[in-house]
């Protein structure tokens, strides 16, 4: 995500981009909530319900079993 820290508060925009099958995933809008040595937390608040609606679709297949 980033090269350098994060800091608490400061606000980015994403681009999640899964593979070039799929089109981007754009965060119009996220902001550090805490980090960690190799973690950080964020809440997105911007984005498209279309692109929300995609994202969690995206988690669920990744969460599904592969059997």
């Amino acid at each position: 995500m980033s090269d350098g820290p994060l800091n608490i508060g400061q606000e980015y925009t994403l681009i999640f981009q899964i593979s070039t099958e799929r089109p981007p995933i754009p965060v119009d809008a996220a902001v550090v909530r805490w980090t960690d040595d190799a973690t950080d937390g964020l809440t997105f608040t911007s984005i498209d319900p279309h692109d929300e609606a995609r994202l969690h679709d995206l988690l669920l297949e990744i969460r599904r079993p592969t059997n």
